[in-house]
């Protein structure tokens, strides 16, 4: 990542993720990649805070929107806040969240689970 000011870095137990001053996000590790690689699909959010869990990302965007990605955790359970209980390679953002008229301030990952904090809209 040489020549990228980083703004902000995180590590999980299988992988890592780093926003740069420009709001890029990057994560590596967990076999997939061992040199830090853009996520093209956040590119166009303005990425404020990154948390890696075990083997999955939340991202929070400048609109306070939420977006996860990555595997299921144990027993097929899942921190990722969506309906499906399968894994997802590209990141996904968390409507549900919206649809109850709150936008994320902070996000963080745990083994298993994801807590955000929250304001009205």
């Amino acid at each position: 990542m040489e020549g990228i000011e980083i703004a902000q870095i995180c590590a999980g137990a299988k992988h890592s993720a780093a926003i740069s001053t420009e709001g890029r996000v990057y994560t590596w590790g967990d076999k997939i990649h061992a040199q830090p690689e853009p996520v093209l699909a956040l590119d166009d959010v303005g990425v404020t805070q990154v948390a890696c869990g075990f083997k999955y990302t939340a991202a929070v965007d400048a609109n306070g929107d939420l977006h996860t990605w990555g595997s299921v955790g144990w027993f097929g359970q899942s921190a990722l806040g969506h309906a499906a209980k399968s894994s997802m390679r590209d990141p996904s953002r968390l409507a549900t969240l919206e649809e109850a008229g709150v936008r994320v301030t902070h996000v963080a990952a745990g083994s298993s689970h994801c807590a955000a904090v929250a304001a009205p809209r």
